[in-house]
């Protein structure tokens, strides 16, 4: 088991950069002796790992080890790398943590938990506070995307936290010059109004319903409110992600994500089966919050949408041409809908959930994007004035427009 620490110090993982023993894995082949030229394992088609391989069989014990170790980076600075990656990977000290939090979390969470009716990293928020932010495609050249949507994730952070009375949780993300690894501590305020993990299973639907809103920044009732709640969550991520993203996003960035959600939702249709066409009957409630205004259409022009969405979808583009603006725009809006929909479930969903597959869709966003930003039309001219769809989309850039 002392060899685990080793090899995660020496491939690199989530605490330390392999790079960081690269002159030491580079003198290997000189340090090893005659006797093991032939190696005994099979080999592998990684370089790397044959020749640590070939040490580890080698070196005579962890003690010898680390003093070979020690000769290229320093004992203090060794020691600590281990110290780090034993606790971190330590199975023991996890399961005591885990059964710490365990016994203080409220049944309903525990339960949500098992189920995975809630994301599995809220564990790991509680018992580690940390966090590791899932990679993305996004322009390198500028601020991560999941600035945009920090403020979400704090309230998310203060509502897991708050019945321990923890103030902070380190973000593991891309720092903002390169693709490099940087830890951000994210401290937390407590606000009266923010609820713990015990406090949630006792308030209204309406109560839950007003955090979300409120940290989407339209906590104000008139806000949207010729829409239905689902409606009205959906379209508060994305003004929070209009408000929030820089470089700011226009109306075409919204026009491709209406688009995008309405090409989605009529695929999910025609998978579904012809006859969930004429009367919008479905058998499953995924995207419920666009679905009205999709079913009421005819099946011939669900099949006419369809076919336009699956043209722009798979249009041919050369990849030296991709644009990253484009790019990034759309990731800081991933971050923004995964984090509310985190927090939607951490707070016991009072709005219906939804699958982000039915309303996220990069490269169909991007050629959307595309043909607004010529000022084109990618679905509006396929909609007849007096359709509910064609309501439905002028009504929502309507609210971009002001």
């Amino acid at each position: 088991m002392q060899v685990i620490p080793l090899l995660a110090l020496l491939f690199g993982n989530d605490f330390t950069e392999g790079k960081t023993f690269d002159a030491f894995v580079s003198s290997i082949p000189a340090i090893l002796p005659e006797s093991l030229s032939e190696y005994p394992l099979e080999k592998t088609h990684n370089q790397k790992l044959d020749d640590i391989l070939k040490w580890l069989l080698n070196v005579d014990s962890f003690s010898k080890a680390k003093e070979q170790l020690a000769t290229h980076i320093g004992w203090k600075k060794l020691n600590s790398l281990l110290r780090i990656v034993a606790e971190a990977y330590s199975l023991e000290l996890e399961n005591r943590r885990e059964a710490q939090f365990l016994r203080r979390l409220p049944e309903w969470f525990v339960s949500s938990h098992k189920k995975c009716l809630i994301s599995g990293i809220f564990m790991t928020i509680l018992t580690s506070r940390r966090v590791f932010l899932s990679s993305q495609p996004e322009d390198f050249g500028r601020p991560s995307s999941y600035h945009c949507s920090r403020s979400i994730r704090q309230v998310l952070y203060n509502i897991l936290l708050k019945d321990f009375e923890k103030t902070m949780v380190d973000e593991y993300d891309r720092n903002d010059t390169g693709c490099k690894v940087a830890c951000q501590r994210i401290f937390i305020v407590w606000r009266k109004k923010i609820p713990g993990l015990i406090q949630i299973p006792d308030m209204s639907i309406e109560d839950r319903q007003n955090i979300v809103l409120s940290t989407l920044l339209t906590e104000d009732p008139r806000i949207f409110e010729e829409f239905e709640p689902d409606m009205k969550y959906l379209i508060s991520i994305l003004m929070f992600w209009f408000r929030k993203s820089f470089p700011d996003v226009t109306c075409c960035h919204v026009g491709a994500l209406v688009s995008c959600w309405v090409f989605l939702k009529i695929e999910n249709f025609l998978k579904e089966g012809d006859e969930v066409l004429p009367n919008g009957n479905e058998k499953s409630s995924v995207n419920s919050a666009i679905n009205e205004v999709v079913s009421g259409l005819p099946p011939e022009q669900l099949w006419t949408i369809h076919r336009r969405g699956q043209e722009i979808r798979y249009r041919p583009e050369k990849i030296t041409n991709v644009r990253f603006d484009i790019v990034h725009a759309f990731a800081q809006f991933q971050t923004c809908i995964m984090a509310a929909y985190d927090l939607n479930s951490i707070l016991n969903f009072p709005f219906r959930s939804f699958e982000v597959q039915y309303l996220f869709s990069g490269r169909l966003l991007y050629n959307c994007y595309k043909i607004l930003e010529r000022r084109e039309s990618c679905l509006r001219h396929l909609l007849s004035e007096e359709s509910d769809l064609a309501r439905f989309y002028d009504k929502i850039l309507k609210k971009f427009l002001v």
